[in-house]
Parts: structure tokens; sequence; C-alpha cells
């Protein structure tokens, strides 16, 4: 796995659901040609806003060949999203040598030891009330108790942000298609590594702390 990766740079995007890592992501890769998508594998159905390059359980990922090729150590990277789903990356799904793409906070330790010649680790944030906006449109589509394991799961990533300030990189998300577009320009830059414009250390305390309170609500709601 190392030899693989030690002449490639991978910038990681994290958030809890909702946020808008995907779609960022997307934006960047129509912004810079350069960069390129990971091919992340997960057990979840496919969803209509993934890349192709995405393998899930309609191209016959299954519970025991993710459990398989973590035992075989032939993963980079897994992360296990409690009563939920598992997601995780092999060495040929970082096809270029910069390459952006979502990740789970547990992620984020693996990746960094896994040899990349460059990381850097993008945590995405926005006001809670405009967090809260977005989340609900994912609670129409998923189940109710699904649906409560992601708040936790919420609940852990942002806890994960709040005790690692140093060395995650936040950004936030901003409302309006001229905030995304700015936001996707400054991942963008990060990711090939031209510039490290991000949020003080003040708001990012703030918008997590906003968007805590609103995962602890809808966890039990």
């Amino acid at each position: 796995v190392y030899d693989q990766v030690s002449n490639k740079f991978f910038t990681g995007v994290i958030g809890p659901i909702g946020i808008g890592k995907t779609t960022l992501v997307n934006e960047v890769l129509h912004l810079e040609p350069t960069l390129k998508p990971i091919n992340t594998t997960t057990t979840r159905q496919r969803k209509p806003e993934d890349p192709a390059t995405f393998k899930t359980v309609e191209d016959g990922v299954t519970f025991t060949s993710f459990r398989d090729a973590v035992n075989n150590g032939e993963l980079v990277n897994y992360s296990v999203i409690r009563g939920a789903d598992l997601y995780g990356t092999f060495p040929e799904d970082f096809p270029g040598k910069y390459t952006l793409g979502p990740l789970l906070p547990s992620g984020a330790e693996q990746l960094s030891r896994a040899g990349f010649e460059g990381t850097h680790f993008v945590y995405i944030v926005t006001p809670g009330d405009i967090w809260r906006h977005f989340v609900e449109k994912n609670r129409q589509t998923l189940p109710k108790e699904k649906f409560h394991a992601r708040m936790n799961e919420a609940i852990d990533s942002i806890h994960f942000a709040q005790e690692h300030g140093q060395p995650l990189i936040f950004l936030e998300n901003k409302a309006g298609l001229a905030g995304f577009v700015e936001t996707s320009q400054k991942l963008a830059d990060l990711a090939l590594f031209r510039s490290h414009e991000a949020l003080s250390s003040k708001d990012a305390e703030a918008m997590l702390e906003s968007m805590l309170a609103v995962a602890t609500d809808l966890a039990v709601h």
C-alpha cells in the first residue's frame, strides 16, 4: 500500500451528513480537472450524487467482501458507521497525483500514516440553522433508525473536529450559489497545495457548537 501512494497527494473532505461533502467535491473536480476523485468502496446503496467510480451494493460490494479486504490488509483505510455502513479505499482508488474525496473522521489517522507524499484534511462547517435545513432533506429519504444512527455519527464527527483543531483545516460551506462556488474554489486551492485560506479557530468553534446542538436534538427526535 505504501509503495503505491508514496508519490501522491491526498485531500480528505470531512464533515457530518448533509454538510455537502460530495457536492463540494464534485464542483471542485469540475473546476480543476487536474484533481482526480477517490474511488470509495461502501456497503451502502448508491446515491444519485455519487461519482460513477464509487463501488456500492449495486456493484457487488457486501459486508463479507469488505471484511475480507480488511482482514487481508488490502485497504488504504476503512471506516465503520455504527448501525449503518462501511466505507474504505484501495490503493488503486487514488488514480491521480492529486486526489480528493469525502472522508469519515476515523479514516483520517489511517490515511495520514498510509505513506502519501502529502495530505490535507479539510473539515466543512456551516451555522447550525443552515445545517439543520440540509439535514432535514436527508431525513426524508432515510428510515428513522438509520437517520438516528447518522445523527449519532454526526455527533462523533463534530466531537472529532472539536478535539483535533490541528491539523484540520476548516472551511465554511456558505449558503447560496456564490458562497458555494467560493467555498469550492478555496477547497480546490487547498487540494492543489496552492493556499491555506481557512476559517479562524474562533469562527470554526462557534459553528461546531451550533451544529452539535442540532445533531444532539435530531438524534432523539
